[in-house]
């Protein structure tokens, strides 16, 4: 469940919130409080074409939604989203469809070139057992998880 936005900032309070797209869109979209934007329609319009096109390529295991999308700005530029993508489809991708999945792991310059109000990044995801130290550094997972 999406919790309230702090009146004083217009943010999400710190934290990760398991959520649907439907509250989502209810939430940031389809609210009385934002639903005369000139530009959240359109960015999630963009954000459900970006989702179908991954999701019918590779296992899209979760998104992370972020940036100024889920906040009170009334008319935000873009939306932030890490996909998780599952590692072994990823492993699986033939190099054309690798190729057309590419732009989504590039953040703006992505944006650019799917032509999509979208700053997309990319985390693929594998199971870990609990990792040591040594595992921890140099293993994009890890990082991307922080973001």
């Amino acid at each position: 469940m999406i919790p309230a936005l702090d009146p004083s900032t217009g943010f999400l309070p710190c934290g990760r919130y398991p959520t649907s797209e439907k509250e989502i869109e209810e939430r940031f979209v389809g609210c009385d409080e934002l639903k005369a934007s000139s530009t959240r329609a359109e960015i999630w319009a963009h954000w459900q074409a970006a989702a179908r096109f991954l999701r019918d390529r590779v296992h899209v295991r979760a998104a992370w939604i972020g940036g100024s999308f889920v906040t009170a700005k009334p008319d935000p530029g873009n939306l932030d989203v890490v996909w998780i993508l599952n590692a072994g489809s990823v492993d699986r991708l033939r190099p054309e469809t690798m190729a057309e999945i590419e732009p989504f792991a590039q953040g703006e310059e992505g944006a650019l070139a799917h032509g999509l109000l979208i700053d997309s990044y990319v985390m693929v995801w594998r199971p870990h057992a609990a990792p040591v130290s040594a595992e921890i550094h140099g293993d994009p997972y890890f990082a991307w998880r922080g973001y």
